[in-house]
């Protein structure tokens, strides 16, 4: 389909190219209004000279073509929903941006080496994935994947994806010092169970290792706090399906001090000018101070 005009074309409804790609000449323009643009016969994809324009507008723009394809030739194109399907690699290249949703499915994406795209939420294979870098082993995304990326250093930065909770519970408060206190740290997301790694933090710093999540929980267990008042956070730091989130202990953890016993044997009377030795234990192992409680005497 070749626009020629030196005019905008405006979509009256969905187009389908069972054969070929759609060309648009210098100085025309298309503008798909709303309605969906599906190419499946042409390697390549959507052909612009320099100076005409595409605009996909709030329509899905498919690319099915059972082999290879180039989404298009132009230096900048922007979809809104862009499906890629069927089979073979689909190239992106520098300057596409997708503002809603990229979905990929049977294919492959070949991101250009050294290009970033953006993308608003990305879907894999029908299923949902979380934010942030996407690409191949090849890159230095922070999830990658070799079954849907191309072996290329092209990266894919999505912008949102499926939210996580993150609840931090206590196994008592307040406690003592001395007793052992375990954390927990529970994250949920709708339609699974995160996987990934919890960060436990007490008034801000870390406490521990990051803890591995097992069916979503994820624990630790302390005997070593000191008494006072403490805010605890686990900070979950997302997988590949859901975002990061945090969560924080209500009320906090409070550990008071722990009683102790004194053993301090009697001492009997004494002359004036006698030096006696002084001897007590406390039970916590804390040293034991003396002072004159009454009496001529000195310590």
């Amino acid at each position: 389909l070749q626009m020629q005009n030196n005019a905008t074309n405006t979509a009256a409804g969905h187009i389908t190219l069972a054969y070929g790609s759609l060309r648009i000449i210098a100085s025309s323009a298309v503008d798909m209004n709303g309605y969906n643009l599906t190419i499946s016969g042409n390697q390549e994809g959507i052909n612009t000279d320099a100076g005409a324009t595409f605009t996909a507008g709030s329509g899905t723009v498919t690319y099915d073509r059972s082999g290879d394809q180039t989404i298009s030739t132009a230096s900048a194109i922007t979809f809104n929903n862009l499906v890629l399907s069927s089979s073979g690699s689909k190239t992106l290249p520098a300057g596409t941006t997708v503002n809603g949703n990229l979905s990929m499915a049977g294919c492959t994406a070949t991101l250009t080496n050294g290009v970033n795209i953006p993308v608003n939420s990305l879907t894999l294979d029908g299923v949902a994935r979380a934010a942030g870098t996407w690409g191949s082993s090849s890159s230095s995304a922070t999830h990658q994947n070799d079954t849907f990326f191309a072996a290329t250093n092209g990266i894919l930065t999505v912008a949102t994806g499926p939210a996580s909770t993150t609840i931090v519970t206590t196994s008592g408060s307040p406690s003592i010092f001395g007793q052992s206190v375990t954390f927990t740290g529970t994250v949920s997301g709708v339609g699974g169970t995160p996987t990934g790694t919890v960060q436990f933090k007490t008034n801000g710093a870390n406490f521990g290792s990051p803890v591995a999540l097992s069916g979503g929980l994820a624990t630790t267990t302390t005997a070593s706090l000191a008494a006072g008042t403490y805010v605890v956070t686990a900070e979950y730091g997302g997988d590949d399906f859901f975002n990061p989130s945090s969560g924080t202990l209500s009320g906090g953890q409070t550990v008071n001090k722990a009683d102790q016993t004194i053993t301090f044997p009697a001492i009997a009377d004494q002359e004036i000018t006698n030096a006696v030795g002084l001897a007590a234990t406390a039970d916590s192992g804390l040293t034991v101070a003396f002072a004159v409680g009454s009496g001529p005497a000195s310590i």
